[in-house]
């Protein structure tokens, strides 16, 4: 690399560390004062400021008519601008749950408060819960870092222009391509975070329940009508898993009780066996043990012989 070029690298590299030091907060001249800084080049406090904050609620409404409650989402999404970014409908077999609609919606900032209000009144609402983060800070860093890294790539490309060896020309290139990709990346992260903060999310789940009453603090009879019900419905559970189980084992019969017979006559010759065989085993012994002859008793006319000695 060329002497002029080298010097040309280190007044760039100066350069970026001077604007570097100007975006982390070194102290305007005099006379100046930079955008949002009072006079003495710190923060100026503004609480009215614009925050770029996300809003994402998740609300769970159960309502009577899931048809009536869809028409008037669709209702209050047009009256504050709001658009549908995901639906979901599931219809069920069951008197007393009819269905379900799911939902992701997104609705500018102003009108968020308004959409969950008109939401929340379409039934019952189980859940309603807001979140929200606050993304001020990264996005001021992402426009600083954004404004230096191309205020870095326009001197590189200016001195692309002045190369005359292909050497230079594939260096300055070479320290060009991770700028315009940290380029590319803050650029997509700023866009990300200006619709997330002005466009806000809910989450919304309709769930039909006909003749729904809200819940309220059970009695000492509603407990022990519930237990009941509870274990009758035990019962009669048990009772159709032993139904099925046996309408299960039914096409089996032709197979398994073969099977079973045949395990049936061999376990039982294995024992009459093994019957066999202990009582081969014990005869022998009953061969060799001798009978001892019991002693004759006296006669009645003899006298008892008197003991020795």
């Amino acid at each position: 690399m060329s002497r002029r070029l080298g010097i040309a690298f280190a007044l760039v590299a100066t350069f970026t560390l001077a604007a570097a030091g100007c975006g982390a907060g070194a102290p305007a001249p005099q006379g100046l004062v930079r955008e949002g800084a009072d006079a003495a080049g710190g923060p100026k406090p503004d609480p009215g400021a614009d925050r770029k904050i996300i809003f994402t609620a998740t609300l769970s409404v159960v309502v009577k008519d899931l048809a009536a409650a869809r028409a008037e989402v669709d209702r209050l999404l047009a009256a504050h601008g709001g658009y549908v970014a995901r639906s979901e409908v599931e219809k069920r077999d069951q008197p007393a749950w009819s269905g379900t609609a799911s939902y992701t919606l997104r609705v500018p900032a102003a009108g968020f408060r308004p959409l969950i209000d008109g939401l929340a009144a379409l039934g019952h609402p189980e859940r309603n819960a807001v979140d929200s983060q606050d993304v001020t800070e990264e996005f001021v860093d992402l426009r600083a870092r954004l404004e230096s890294l191309k205020k870095e790539e326009a001197a590189l490309d200016k001195l692309l222009e002045k190369a005359a060896q292909p050497a230079d020309v594939t260096l300055i290139r070479k320290e060009r391509y991770p700028v315009r990709e940290g380029i590319d990346k803050a650029e997509g992260r700023l866009k990300y975070l200006s619709t997330m903060t002005t466009l806000s999310t809910v989450n919304l789940t309709l769930r039909e329940v006909k003749d729904y009453q809200p819940p309220t603090a059970p009695t000492f009879g509603t407990r022990v009508g519930r237990t009941f019900r509870a274990s009758w419905e035990a019962v009669v559970s048990f009772g159709e898993g032993v139904a099925l189980f046996a309408v299960a084992l039914t096409p089996w019969l032709p197979v398994l009780v073969p099977a079973g017979a045949g395990l049936y006559y061999l376990v039982r010759r294995a024992r009459r066996a093994s019957a066999a065989s202990a009582q081969e085993s014990v005869r022998p012994l009953r061969r060799r043990a001798r009978p001892v002859d019991p002693e004759p008793p006296p006669a009645a006319d003899e006298p008892p012989t008197p003991p020795a000695g």
